[in-house]
């Protein structure tokens, strides 16, 4: 049975809130301020950043947990507000529509999946790496305001 990309992007983003040692340094998260608002980006911004300071510590595997988790809790709260005006889509599915501005990113862990509003690509991935790699000034908090307030002048 094949899940539906906008179920499996929501059980995904559901995965941060999960077990203990279900993601990296988890510890440096209190997941119970996690309730899918904007607000709560905040502590994922918080935690980034002290993975951010501990990044030399992690392996490939690790970081691109943190980034898939972190990612997908960020889309599943700019969709939360509005999910059929936001739809999660695979890179594949974002080429036959977004054609080849989407082609000519490449297919990585930062656009594997996205999330469009029938006007405009989100790339909710690429806030956490980013993050991890430039800090603060990539705020997955910022990503989302601006995302939603965009969305509400519609």
């Amino acid at each position: 049975m094949k899940i539906p990309v906008g179920e499996l992007m929501r059980c995904m983003g559901l995965m941060i809130t999960g077990a203990e040692n279900s993601t990296p340094y988890l510890k440096y998260l209190n997941i119970k301020k996690l309730d899918f608002t904007v607000d709560s980006l905040k502590y994922i911004d918080e935690y980034l950043l002290k993975i951010r300071k501990i990044k030399k510590k992690l392996n490939n595997d690790e970081i691109l947990l943190i980034i898939v988790r972190c990612g997908t809790y960020l889309g599943e709260v700019v969709r939360k507000p509005n999910p059929k005006k936001f739809s999660w889509m695979t890179y594949e599915s974002a080429c036959k529509v977004g054609g080849k501005f989407i082609k000519s990113l490449g297919k990585n862990i930062q656009n594997c999946y996205v999330l469009y509003d029938g006007k405009t690509f989100y790339f909710p991935l690429s806030k956490p790496w980013k993050f991890i790699d430039e800090g603060s000034s990539q705020s997955l908090w910022g990503f989302a305001k601006v995302a939603l307030d965009k969305n509400l002048n519609y």
